[in-house]
């Protein structure tokens, strides 16, 4: 009995560290890459993708039914950033009537950071 005692701890203990291994995925937060710029300004464009984003562009801007943006800073200037989000792209909703010139910029801004 004392071998399959011993079993079933060793299995106990594989279960934890694999379980404690996976570190519970993503928490559905927007990444926090590099913030090291205008703080306020990182904060509404973070706040702004998450809101409006998201849900096609992924928590971790890895792309969903919309592109990868994880470094889209290194494809595309902040300009040419503010066109695609103001004007949309095949697939991509125009945002130049629901957000702010303000806004846009600050997203923009943000997201040519991601190189």
């Amino acid at each position: 009995m004392g071998s399959l005692k011993q079993c079933s701890v060793g299995a106990v203990i594989v279960f934890v560290l694999l379980l404690s291994a996976c570190g519970g995925g993503t928490t559905g937060e927007a990444p926090n890459k590099d913030n090291s710029g205008e703080g306020t300004e990182s904060s509404e464009a973070v706040a702004l993708y998450k809101k409006r984003c998201i849900s096609c562009h992924g928590t971790e801007l890895q792309g969903r039914a919309g592109p990868n943006l994880q470094q889209v800073g290194a494809k595309l200037t902040e300009e040419e950033i503010v066109d695609v989000v103001s004007n949309g792209r095949k697939g991509m909703p125009k945002f130049e009537s629901s957000l702010t010139t303000e806004q846009i910029q600050s997203l923009a801004a943000w997201l040519a950071e991601h190189k």
